[in-house]
């Protein structure tokens, strides 16, 4: 196993999982490619949550860590016997890294993906609140009530109407908006 190997070894891993696919898809092909690049009898990837058979012997044994977070642990035992231990154990520490690195960014992704759902939930809420503020205001004006007095009586028409209580606001300054226009062109 010459240090070329290990280098197309190592490309063909960021390669893979550069390659946006599933991560189980990206684990599966890492496997296989330690197995044709090593020649390595078996080869096992888990992730932090599967119960490792701590029996079974390996060759090489390493954490998928990064930062000091384990995403899981990478076993590999080889056919036949290396000529360069230090160079396939530096290879296989690389490829572990790479893997953390990938479970880390997709760990980061989902993260990502759930902070802007609720930001725009948030955006929503609080775009619906300034109609609502908006419309109570027009019905104090309009009723001579108090601010408080007018969001209760907008709470209790979307209760009589079943309505969300931002649809009543909409409709409110819809109207409040029309009477507006009318009067400037009166």
């Amino acid at each position: 196993m010459a240090s070329a190997d290990l280098s197309l070894l190592i490309t063909e891993v960021s390669n893979l999982i550069a390659s946006g696919e599933k991560p189980q898809t990206i684990v599966r092909n890492v496997r296989a490619a330690l197995i044709q690049h090593l020649g390595a009898s078996r080869v096992q990837v888990f992730d932090s949550e599967t119960q490792i058979d701590r029996s079974a012997k390996f060759l090489f044994s390493h954490a998928v860590s990064v930062r000091g977070v384990e995403y899981g642990t990478l076993q590999v035992d080889l056919q036949q016997p290396v000529h360069a231990p230090h160079l396939l154990l530096k290879t296989l520490e690389t490829v572990a890294l790479l893997l953390a690195n990938f479970a880390e960014r997709t760990e980061l992704e989902e993260e990502n993906t759930r902070l802007r759902a609720n930001r725009d939930a948030l955006e929503a809420a609080i775009a619906a609140s300034k109609v609502v503020s908006r419309a109570a205001g027009v019905v104090a004006k309009l009723r001579t009530l108090s601010f408080e007095s007018a969001q209760a009586w907008l709470q209790a028409e979307s209760a009589r109407t079943r309505r969300p209580l931002v649809e009543i606001a909409e409709r409110v300054l819809l109207f409040q908006d029309s009477k507006d226009r009318l009067i400037r062109t009166a």
